[in-house]
């Protein structure tokens, strides 16, 4: 429709600024029950969870201030003029877009091609798809009863490392040797 790019932007930014924020909060919030893990556990699974947290708490502040200021200046319709040609080709070329609608964009007619038959099988069968949610339910009651319980394969660190040293100097025929009679495990 005709009218000026930006607000077309802004409005944009507007509608997709807030599910993204609390997207990535979301994404936040999951990881912290990791951060009640004790002993092996939490050593091994703390830094993850700091370096998770930390990277969604920057992407969540940078989705709402950063990202749309850098979209509304790059953003443009009208193609640059000057001079080599070429690189001016090029500049356009990347730097210069159109702004497709949401039926015409080439992810979107990807995306709705897949999804709409499954969106239509599930409004079609709704029995089929609330039945299979309760097994799906049903099948992870197991796994309730193992929730408290330690989660973590036993660590024999060591008992599968070959670290063969030799002094300098030892020639190749001790070395074999060495090795048949078991002298480095």
């Amino acid at each position: 429709r005709k009218g000026d790019y930006r607000e077309v932007l802004i409005s944009a930014i507007k509608e997709v600024a807030r599910p993204s924020f609390f997207s990535l909060l979301v994404i936040a919030i999951a990881f912290m029950p990791i951060f009640t893990l004790e002993g092996i556990e939490g050593r091994l699974f703390k830094p993850l969870a700091f370096t998770k947290n930390f990277a969604m708490f920057f992407a969540a502040i940078l989705a709402i201030t950063l990202v749309p200021a850098v979209i509304l200046l790059v953003t443009r319709l009208e193609p640059y003029r000057f001079k080599p040609g070429w690189f001016c080709k090029v500049v356009n070329r990347i730097w210069v877009g159109k702004i497709h609608s949401e039926e015409e964009h080439p992810v979107s007619r990807l995306l709705f091609k897949w999804y709409e038959p499954i969106v239509n099988f599930a409004l079609r069968k709704p029995r089929v798809i609330i039945s299979l949610a309760i097994i799906l339910f049903l099948v992870t009651i197991p796994f309730l009863f193992k929730l408290g319980s330690e989660f973590m394969p036993p660590l024999n660190e060591g008992s599968i490392l070959y670290m063969p040293t030799t002094p300098p100097g030892i020639s190749f025929g001790i070395f074999i040797y060495a090795a048949n009679i078991g002298y480095f495990i």
